[in-house]
């Protein structure tokens, strides 16, 4: 504003302002420290930049069903479900033509297994999707995936461990089951003891079914813990490990590593044998692997449940699967 402008709102306002000025205000501070808060930025979240997408926590391997399949057995509204266990069996006399003597016959009983049902529930708000939009988080997506993951990591759990209660076993505690038998420390053992300890539950197969089974060429597979399982692959001075030993004698074999097969009692460790002669030894069974119910349409919300029926492990021929308890301790 220079003179001029000052002599104009002196002569239109009556006022008796100095021509000569440099600063104009409406109080007595020509010039000195800011009235404010310091400040010599931008707000943080105009500096920051969010990587598209996020990382997610990562849960403990679920092989069961993948190594052994999982089966659909009967519907929602069934009680429990049967299994026929058929026998054949008979005498035989000596021959003669007006002799009756000897007969075969075969006798059928009944296997029962109950499913055991179990659910989970997912909420969504109005306010909350839109405050999760805005950080480009699907918040629906995800909650969905969170529900079909705790929903099926139960069902993985309970082919292990079956459910307390009801006729619902699991792989580690089904009373059909054979007894372990007592394994070594496994931790300072060479290649070769340790192919030697496959060696020895593939015996325990053989003599467990009176010979019944003994082919080394059969699919099989070997449970154990993932610890246990690396072990497999140590090599000693010659280059060898006995994994490549196994693979040798048992072509047909897998090993799957199983973090609960690392119990406070030791180390689980089992040999499956996974069909024979057309019949699979066991079968992972579920009744319902996800049912989706309806939407509960609220106020400013949303409500879901989902849910799963399962039928644990149900093993039909135990005497093929092994069992052993080792241990790992320094």
């Amino acid at each position: 504003m220079n003179s001029y402008d000052i002599h104009v709102l002196n002569q239109r306002y009556n006022m008796n302002l100095n021509p000569n000025s440099t600063v104009l205000a409406m109080d007595d501070i020509n010039g000195g420290v800011a009235q404010t808060i310091a400040n010599s930025g931008v707000p943080a979240f105009l500096s920051t930049f969010i990587v598209p997408g996020f990382i997610e926590t990562l849960t403990a391997p679920m092989v069961l069903g993948e190594t052994f399949g999982e089966r659909q057995m009967g519907s929602s509204a069934d009680m429990q479900i049967t299994v026929a266990i058929s026998e054949l069996y008979g005498q035989t006399s000596s021959y003669g033509d007006y002799n009756d003597n000897g007969m075969s016959e075969n006798n059928v009983n009944w296997e029962y297994r109950q499913p055991y049902r179990y659910q989970t529930n997912i909420t969504i708000g109005e306010l909350e999707q839109e405050r999760a939009a805005q950080a480009r988080i699907p918040l629906a997506e995800q909650k969905i995936k969170a529900a079909t993951l705790t929903l099926n990591q139960t069902q993985n759990y309970i082919y292990i461990y079956g459910v307390a209660g009801l006729k619902n076993y699991g792989l580690l505690n089904d009373p059909s089951l054979l007894p372990d038998s007592v394994g070594v420390n496994w931790y300072n053992l060479t290649s070769e003891q340790l192919y030697n300890e496959v060696l020895r539950l593939y015996t325990q197969l053989v003599e467990q079914s009176n010979g019944v089974f003994a082919d080394q060429n059969a699919k099989m597979t070997l449970i154990m813990s993932p610890v246990m399982k690396a072990k497999l692959h140590a090599v000693n001075q010659f280059r060898l490990n006995a994994w490549k030993t196994i693979k040798e004698n048992f072509p047909n074999l897998e090993v799957i590593g199983v973090p609960q097969y690392s119990t406070d009692a030791g180390e689980k460790i089992q040999l499956v044998v996974n069909s024979f002669m057309g019949q699979d030894t066991l079968d992972l069974a579920f009744v319902e692997k996800l049912r989706v119910h309806a939407v509960d349409v609220r106020t400013s919300s949303w409500y879901q449940k989902r849910s799963q029926s399962t039928l644990g492990a149900i093993i039909y021929r135990p005497f093929l699967i092994a069992n052993q308890l080792a241990t790992n301790t320094p």
